[in-house]
Order: C-alpha cells, then structure tokens, then sequence
C-alpha cells in the first residue's frame, strides 16, 4: 500500500517556524528510524551511479555535513579526488533570517535564542563553492520571495 511506503522513505527535515515555539534542540536531538534532522542547517550528499555501494551506518551518516549547531565549525576536506557526487542537497533554518520573528516575543518565545543567520550564509556560501556534485539543491521552509 501507498502508507507502507512511505514509512521506508529517508525523510529530510528543515526547521520552520513553528519549531521555533518550541524547542529546536528537541527536534534535532529526536532519533526515530527515517528521520533525517542532524543538525540546524546540514547538507546531505546523493553519489553518483558510479559511487554507490552497499552502505553501513556510520559510513550512511558519513553523508551528512552537519554544521547547524557550532557557528565555527568548519567542514572536514574531503581527500577523495575521484568523488563526484550526483547531487549535493543543503538543508537550512530559514526562520532566523527573518525579522518579524525576531521581535514578536510574545508569539515566538525562543526569538532571542535565535543565532546569527549571518553564521549559517556563510557556511552555505562556502559549502556551495566547495561541492563537487553535478547538481545542487537548496531546501528551506519559507520561501525566497513573496509578494
């Protein structure tokens, strides 16, 4: 049936506004089979058909680019010349980039906890310019422009 699979799908999460009610660390300190939010802001990297072989878990999380919690983290240099990703998908907490939330405390009671969004471009921009991969996609819960 269509629910059964679904429930084995790998699912990718951004955090949204909403979160921010609550408690973000919650959400990615949360461990359930499927459920895919390492960190504030992370990348996840799709090989290519040439790349792909049967994976472990810790080579599974090796995917990952987690770098959403600690602002001076820097990305550990991948030594592999040969790998070429397929596809490379960035992850972003969008919510913090945006001003209404910041100053209505009184609906968003983690506004001041919020880092800085300058942190989170920065490493994006960098992890952008850095990528091998033949296709690059960006993920974020609001959108780029609105009317």
């Amino acid at each position: 049936s269509f629910p059964r699979r679904l429930e084995s799908l790998e699912w990718h999460f951004v955090l949204g506004n909403h979160d921010w009610r609550g408690s973000v660390s919650a959400q990615v300190n949360l461990s359930l089979p499927h459920w895919n939010l390492p960190s504030r802001y992370y990348s996840r990297v799709i090989p290519s058909a040439t790349d792909v072989k049967p994976l472990s878990r810790a080579s599974y999380e090796d995917l990952y680019s987690k770098n959403g919690d600690d602002d001076d983290n820097d990305d550990d240099d991948d030594d592999d010349d040969d790998h070429n990703p397929l596809a490379e998908l960035f992850f972003i907490d969008t919510t913090p980039m945006l001003d209404k939330y910041k100053y209505e405390e009184s609906v968003w009671r983690n506004a001041r906890k919020f880092s800085n969004p300058r942190a989170q471009l920065d490493w994006l921009n960098k992890t952008l310019q850095t990528s091998r991969a033949q296709w690059k996609v960006v993920f974020g819960h609001h959108p780029i422009y609105t009317f």
